[in-house]
């Protein structure tokens, strides 16, 4: 589950935003539904005020809503060194290296399934993609009103042209190189 964003709560906790929400959510789904023996999070690098644990606990408590079971951590492998999709991906790999795991199943929006499976592709992850949106609809038919209105909201369009010249991007760049690159240095400038 690549890492899908936060957002700071009036009481300056972190959060999961809404599309992070999504991925967790399905993520609970396809566990409970034994479709993968772990959960993978690709949460990525942590500022001073995120450590993290938000991500972790959103996601254990919609598996005790979905299951009615406890998630232990036994069941989680975290990452923390990631800071974009071509980086997941690329830690992404390594995991599935020193845990010996045959294919994993990305879940992402819609909107970043192309990407993700692009530099999955790159990176030589054994692996397929399903959306959170697909997955949370055939589990509950009636979330898909939720669903459609999150996709109709301002910032849906943003990131649907963000994700588009992102795909576009990583045409030229199949390792994320340049990305990961201006990344990088706009956390220095920000220090």
């Amino acid at each position: 589950v690549p890492g899908g964003g936060a957002v700071i709560t009036g009481e300056g906790l972190y959060i999961p935003n809404d599309w992070a929400k999504l991925r967790l959510e399905a993520a609970a789904i396809a566990y409970s539904q034994s479709r993968a023996p772990k959960i993978i999070l690709l949460d990525g690098e942590k500022s001073s005020l995120d450590d993290g644990a938000s991500t972790t606990a959103f996601l254990k408590n919609k598996y005790r809503e979905i299951s009615g079971w406890d998630l232990g951590d036994e069941a989680l492998i975290t990452e923390h060194k990631s800071i974009n999709t071509a980086t997941n991906m690329s830690e992404l790999r390594r995991i599935v290296k020193r845990e010996r795991i045959n294919k994993v199943l990305i879940i992402t929006n819609e909107y970043h399934q192309t990407r993700a499976t692009l530099f999955a592709c790159e990176y030589g992850v054994p692996s397929g993609s399903e959306s959170a949106e697909g997955i949370i609809k055939a589990s509950d038919q009636a979330r898909t009103g939720q669903i459609v209105d999150l996709y109709h909201t301002p910032e849906a369009g943003s990131i649907g042209t963000k994700e588009a010249l992102e795909v576009i991007w990583s045409l030229w760049d199949p390792k994320g190189r340049v990305p990961t690159l201006l990344k990088k240095l706009s956390f220095e400038l920000k220090d």
